[in-house]
C-alpha cells in the first residue's frame, strides 16, 4: 500500500519541526552586552562576538571563553550577574596583549583570533 503524497510531505515537515535544536538561543547575553556598550552598533553584536562561525557553535572565540570563565555557571539568567561577568572579563587580556576593554570601550568588537 502507498502513501498519499500528501502525508509523505506531512511526515517530512513534523519530523523536521520537531527535530532537536543545535542551538541554545540565550538572548539576555547579547541584549546585556548591547546596553553596556552602546558605542558598538548594536546591528554588530551577533553571537559571534563569543561563539566561532564555525558550524560547531560549542567553539568559543577567545573573548567568549574568557567571558564564560568569567560567568562561572551556564545559561545566567540574571542580569546584573552577566553585567558583573562583562565589567570582570574587560580587565582580562586578548591575545593582542590589550585587554577586552580597550576594545569594548572604544566602540570596537573583541578580536575573534582569526
Amino acid at each position: 500500500m502507498r502513501c498519499p503524497p500528501s502525508l509523505v510531505v506531512l511526515s517530512a515537515g513534523v519530523g523536521t519541526w520537531l527535530g532537536p535544536a543545535v542551538a541554545e538561543a540565550r538572548p539576555q547575553y547579547p541584549n546585556v552586552f548591547k546596553e553596556t556598550y552602546t558605542k558598538i552598533p548594536r546591528n554588530q553584536v551577533q553571537c559571534s562576538v563569543c561563539h566561532s562561525q564555525l558550524k560547531e557553535k560549542s567553539l568559543l572565540t577567545p573573548y567568549g571563553t574568557d567571558l564564560k570563565e568569567s560567568l562561572q555557571v551556564r545559561n545566567v539568567k540574571d542580569t546584573e550577574l552577566i553585567l558583573k561577568a562583562l565589567r570582570e572579563t574587560e580587565e582580562k587580556f586578548a591575545p593582542t596583549g590589550q585587554t577586552w576593554g580597550s576594545y569594548l570601550l572604544n566602540g570596537e568588537l573583541p578580536p575573534t583570533g582569526k
